[in-house]
């Protein structure tokens, strides 16, 4: 059967699906046990045997074929975007059993060191708080090019690694290319001015690096730099009213 995601299942009431994904928590009442199982899209409630599914444990992963039903009223979750229905679970195959936890995965924040926390990255990434960062990065690049591509900007790729330094004010990495020495690169200041001779209007979502301390609350040593630039410009308030523009078009 194929695979239906959990924010598809409110319009599958009566319907017999299969969902994948990972066991999020888990409420045991011997006889019947309650599963949260979350996958790319959301969270959805599983009622089942014991017999069934009291072996789970959080971040196992998961098959899981059952019947689609609509809650009772009065148990409708309304923190829930699937709160409406819950799955019947009946037929299970563990794709993949989770070792123990070394992070409690179950609270709001999670209450760990730095080291820890990348130590154990791939299960840190399934945290909604650590989730929200990437998603949110993905929709401000998302929408700011959306925003320049509306105003006839052309995207452009500026190399990473450089001959010479395009701008002064801040230090750069030396790397050894070849038998040549590069650097990697601050800005793509240089193919931005470059590039509006023939095009006009052009921007770029690109890596640049600064060879200083990151550990402050200035920048980091890398970081992904939204550059924008266009020709023909009568006064400031073109600029200003261009970048308002898109700001307002992102958030």
């Amino acid at each position: 059967m194929e695979r239906t995601l959990i924010r598809d299942t409110i319009s599958k009431i009566g319907e017999t699906v299969t969902l994948k994904g990972w066991v999020n928590t888990k409420r045991d009442h011997s006889k019947i046990v309650f599963i949260d199982l979350r996958d790319r899209t959301g969270v959805i409630q599983i009622v089942g045997t014991g017999e069934m599914l009291s072996a789970l444990k959080p971040e196992d992963v998961v098959s899981l074929e059952g019947l689609v039903k609509a809650r009772p009223e009065k148990m409708i979750n309304p923190d829930l975007a699937t709160g409406t229905v819950e799955i019947e679970a009946l037929n299970l195959t563990v794709l993949s059993h989770s070792a123990e936890l070394p992070i409690d995965m179950s609270k709001e924040t999670l209450e760990v060191e730095l080291p820890t926390l990348l130590d154990y990255r791939s299960l840190s990434f399934r945290h909604p708080k650590i989730q929200a960062i990437f998603k949110i990065q993905a929709v401000v690049i998302d929408a700011f090019r959306r925003a320049l591509i509306e105003k006839d900007f052309l995207e452009f790729q500026a190399p990473s690694i450089i001959n010479a330094v395009p701008e002064g004010g801040s230090e750069v990495f030396k790397v050894k290319y070849f038998d040549h020495e590069a650097y990697l690169s601050q800005s793509p200041q240089l193919y931005k001015s470059l590039l509006t001779t023939a095009f006009e209007r052009v921007f770029s979502v690109n890596h640049i690096f600064r060879a200083e301390p990151s550990a402050t609350t200035r920048h980091l040593t890398e970081v992904v730099s939204l550059d924008a630039e266009f020709n023909f410009i009568e006064s400031v308030d073109e600029v200003l009213d261009m970048e308002e523009s898109v700001v307002r078009y992102i958030f």
